[in-house]
């Protein structure tokens, strides 16, 4: 309970800290996260193909396609 009340006490210093750093997060930041993530979904999906086309000739481990995916 303690402790609970004094970080709450802290979050309430802080909301004119979070209210400055949310302007400086402006449109440049959410095309660069735009693009990171439009990246990373096309590796995905291309890596999803050639584990597709590879196992229609290859017999691949469960186990083995989902370490690569995730990796």
């Amino acid at each position: 309970m303690v402790s609970s009340t004094i970080s709450y006490i802290k979050s309430r210093k802080n909301k004119s800290l979070e209210k400055e750093l949310a302007k400086e997060y402006d449109e440049r930041d959410a095309l660069i996260d735009g693009k990171v993530a439009r990246f990373s979904l096309q590796i995905l999906i291309y890596e999803i193909f050639i584990l597709m086309f590879l196992t229609n000739f290859v017999v691949i481990a469960t186990n083995t396609v989902l370490f690569v995916v995730l990796v």
